[in-house]
């Protein structure tokens, strides 16, 4: 049987169209500890799997674009690729990716095996095997996806190994998951529930107060139905959590919340003075919003540079305990602090709850962006959000189009950074009139991208996707597909994980 070949731009073609490009290697050794051996093993020398192996194909013949696909080599080409249909082609080579796509990781959606990568999370794993919808909102039953990327929403919870509301966005993708759509009828793709989105203009805010209290016997029926219909998922009396679950009690001088560049900045400025430091971060590393950033930040160092600095002398100072995946639970009087850890495969716990007493509380979360008001909201990204997903956890942008729409120079720099990555964006709608950073003026007019100043988004049309958007300004329309992003506000509380 011949060869065939899933292109993920072009679709299934004859294997004659592609040229070989050899196993997929994972990422290149780091340039510090490089030698000539080493450097010659990762070219030359190739594991030659027998069975399943990830390779990079070239499409010669067609759009002429790189990919990966996952080829059984003991069957003569027999089995069926996964890499243009079940799994996107995704970068391997960036300074900011958390990924390593040489490590596959099993895991069953809705009763199919997939693959995810090593790094990869729930969420991003899905979205590499071409899963947009995740669930269905709330009350009106509408298509909800990827959104914050940072567990800031509940687009994406989701029920796996049997525990409902998980956040996928934040949950590290594990061998064997078994990962489950909820609040659903049928699939969140075709949900049977759906048509309720037709009805919202009988179902306002806190209507059943209001018609479902009389007669009085009506109401015991109408709550236990609208119970029924809330995504909080369901919970097996029987289920057992496996794992170790821990508890600890510690004390401190000095206790940081949030482990971005000002976070590590504090804690290093604690420990100079021979203090005791914990350094607490919700994510699994340090660096805030620095951690996915190319752009400069010095001279001849970018901000993920500099992220990664401030992280090496963090972990050298002896006086700094660290705890990565640590989320703030509360914060109380005479400086009392609680944490919810997850732990990774180094770990002894699999989950600890942590209560601390500090001299002092440094709180560094940083901020969140508010997103974009505008009619029909489902389907779009703040561009803040969209930037770790490129830069950590990577796919092809190639020959998609995207629009936009912003509030702050930070989009201005995504934007850029997304075009670099291979994204079409023919059009940026920035809110402001004037005040944006000359440099990245500059950046955007190099990539020939075109800038309107005083024009915003304010309706985005499609019914699952997001198809295009109506931007809007005093003197005209255009319509463009879509990412947002507005402006950036503290953090309510420091619970509350801006974490930058």
């Amino acid at each position: 049987m011949a060869l065939t070949i899933t292109c993920p731009i072009c679709g299934k073609r004859n294997g004659y169209e592609f040229r070989y490009g050899g196993e997929e290697k994972g990422p290149r050794p780091d340039e510090k500890d490089l030698t000539p051996e080493s450097w010659c093993d990762y070219v030359h020398m190739n594991k030659c799997v027998a069975g399943v192996q990830q390779e990079w194909w070239f499409h010669r013949d067609g759009c002429g674009s790189w990919f990966t696909i996952f080829r059984d080599t003991t069957t003569k080409f027999r089995k069926r690729d996964t890499g243009g249909k079940r799994m996107m082609n995704r970068f391997n080579h960036l300074p900011t990716l958390k990924i390593d796509t040489s490590e596959r990781i099993p895991f069953t959606y809705k009763g199919k095996q997939y693959y995810g990568t090593k790094g990869d999370t729930v969420a991003t794993a899905l979205y590499a095997n071409g899963v947009r919808i995740y669930a269905r909102s709330l009350k009106y039953h509408r298509p909800r996806g990827l959104y914050s990327m940072d567990g800031e929403c509940s687009n994406t919870m989701m029920e796996i190994n049997g525990v409902p509301n998980v956040r996928t966005e934040t949950t590290r993708l594990k061998p064997g998951m078994v990962i489950k759509e909820q609040n659903v009828k049928g699939s969140a793709e075709t949900d049977m529930l759906g048509f309720i989105d037709k009805m919202d203009w009988a179902m306002p805010a806190g209507f059943y107060y209001d018609t479902m209290h009389k007669p009085a016997k009506i109401w015991p029926v109408a709550m236990k139905q609208i119970r029924k219909a809330a995504g909080i998922g369901k919970l097996s009396p029987d289920h057992h959590m496996p794992g170790k679950y821990d508890e600890i009690y510690p004390t401190c001088d000095v206790c940081v919340i949030g482990g971005g560049p000002a976070g590590m900045k504090a804690a290093l400025a604690a420990a100079e003075k021979g203090l005791r430091v914990i350094l607490m971060e919700a994510r699994p590393w340090l660096g805030g919003h620095f951690d996915f950033r190319t752009a400069e930040y010095t001279s001849r160092q970018t901000c993920h540079d500099r992220a990664v600095q401030l992280a090496k002398e963090v972990e050298k100072t002896a006086n700094i305990r660290i705890f990565t995946n640590t989320a703030n639970v509360g914060t109380y009087n005479n400086n009392l602090i609680t944490a919810f850890q997850t732990g990774t495969e180094k770990d002894v716990f699999t989950e600890r709850y942590i209560e601390l007493r500090a001299n002092s509380v440094v709180v560094a979360t940083g901020c969140i962006e508010r997103p974009l008001l505008f009619e029909t909201m489902s389907g779009r990204r703040d561009a803040g959000r969209l930037r770790p997903q490129a830069g950590q956890h990577v796919w092809t942008a190639a020959r998609q189009e995207r629009g936009v729409s912003i509030g702050h120079d930070l989009g201005l720099e995504a934007a850029v950074a997304l075009h670099d990555l291979g994204m079409a964006i023919p059009v940026i709608a920035d809110i402001r009139e004037d005040g944006q950073d000359p440099a990245r003026i500059k950046a955007v007019s190099d990539r020939k991208i075109l800038l309107l100043r005083g024009w915003v988004a304010t309706e985005a049309h499609g019914g699952k996707q997001v198809k295009k958007v109506t931007i809007k300004s005093l003197d005209g329309t255009a319509e463009k597909p879509l990412t947002v992003t507005s402006w950036w506000h503290p953090p309510d509380s420091p619970r509350s994980p801006g974490r930058s």
